[in-house]
């Protein structure tokens, strides 16, 4: 999880280049609701090179957050599996 919080914090930094947001800036927003929080991949059936990460917070089926990642983010990190239909 901390590898996907510094992923998207490094994601939000490259989109953002006047706000620099720091991991623990991102893992508090993650955290608002609950500190059990858990990750997971969405597959497509187009060919895209982004990665779609959910981050789930909650038992309900709207309780996630949803985001994407370039190539060039993804592969910064150890996001193993998540990153493994990548290559």
């Amino acid at each position: 999880m901390w590898e996907v919080m510094r992923a998207k914090t490094a994601q939000y930094n490259k989109d953002n280049p006047h706000y620099e947001r720091t991991v623990i800036d991102t893992a508090e927003y993650f955290s608002q609701a609950t500190d059990k929080l858990d990750a997971y991949r969405f597959y497509s059936n187009e060919e895209c090179r982004w990665l779609t990460v959910g981050v789930r917070y909650g038992n309900a089926a709207h309780e996630y957050i949803c985001f994407e990642l370039s190539p060039e983010v993804v592969g910064q990190f150890n996001l193993d599996p998540l990153n493994l239909a990548q290559e």
